[in-house]
């Protein structure tokens, strides 16, 4: 049996930190709201500030506590099995909901939900005290209990979002997998004519029941040589330069023949992409010379078929 390539150090004692902060400042915030309610009844802007100050207050603490947690996490390179795979669109989807949702404890990522949570509940704290407008003066007696116990539910989804948020061991290996822009650039090869097929084109790593995902990129099959010939669309990040190029392999055995185009600019994209299309249809047939299916699409694309051209 392969040995387990993440492990975890003990955090019982961190945790146990992180329990006594919680309950330190729930007090104190009970206390604040208990000596405060002249203020609040009087000043409620003053309230407003020292709420503020109270919540964040704690954050330093909770956020250097969730980052010596995750950081107990060790990582040893495993010898990982590839293999590549071609999935739709919906698969990659939830392939990497179900990562993320698996995962969530060696990867970083910004995570949207546990943000909305952390914000919500600092501002549903500070204005918890000042509910006696809607439901009396007597509310006041029960405000610094509810202040307390709102410190409690906003140090704890801010202590997910920020574990989730800073890097481990394991995060150069298990990275965040984006889908915003592959969503955009399948849908852009879907509506390119003589595609047939897009989807998304990833190698997939498995070890010891660990699955790490590398290599992500679009990719469109042309139409009657899907087997033969593809269409490979990629991002760089840091110039955010564009890249597609076609690729047409004849044998296994064999490097594939590229066709490549780059853009700057996306709405260069569409026509770039129709361009690079026919002039992989021709290549095709330059190669392995006239096949009535082709010779159709080229002219469906408007493109000669015996226009060919070395490119």
């Amino acid at each position: 049996m392969s040995k387990d390539p993440v492990k975890y150090k003990s955090t019982t004692i961190l945790y146990t930190l992180l329990f006594i902060v919680l309950f330190f400042w729930m007090v104190l915030g009970f206390n604040i709201v208990q000596y405060s309610v002249i203020s609040i009844v009087v000043n409620p802007l003053f309230w407003l500030g020292i709420g503020s100050l109270t919540l964040l207050s704690i954050t330093p603490a909770i956020a250097l506590l969730a980052w010596r947690i995750k950081m107990r996490t060790v990582f040893e390179e495993p010898e990982w099995d590839y293999r590549t795979r071609e999935v739709e669109l919906a698969e990659f989807r939830a392939m990497r909901e179900e990562y993320h949702s698996s995962y969530s404890h060696l990867i970083s990522r910004f995570d949207p939900t546990y943000f909305s949570l952390t914000v919500s509940s600092f501002v549903i704290a500070i204005l918890l005290p000042l509910g006696y407008h809607i439901w009396g003066i007597d509310y006041l007696a029960i405000s610094p209990l509810l202040f307390g116990f709102s410190i409690l539910a906003f140090g704890i989804v801010f202590f997910n979002f920020i574990i989730r948020l800073v890097p481990s061991a394991t995060t150069p290996h298990f990275s965040v997998l984006e889908f915003e822009s592959i969503e955009k650039y399948v849908s852009l090869l879907r509506n390119t004519p003589g595609v047939s097929w897009a989807g998304v084109q990833l190698m997939i790593g498995e070890a010891s029941g660990y699955f790490s995902f590398h290599d992500i990129r679009v990719v469109g099959r042309l139409e009657a040589i899907e087997s033969v010939a593809h269409i490979v669309l990629s991002k760089d990040k840091p110039s955010r330069q564009i890249t597609i190029r076609a690729e047409l392999k004849y044998d296994q055995s064999q490097e594939p023949l590229i066709v490549q185009s780059e853009a700057y600019d996306k709405d260069q994209l569409p026509e770039l992409l129709r361009d690079l299309v026919v002039r992989a249809f021709k290549l095709y047939v330059e190669k392995k010379g006239h096949d009535p299916f082709v010779d159709e699409i080229l002219a469906e694309l408007s493109a000669n078929p015996d226009d060919l051209k070395n490119d």
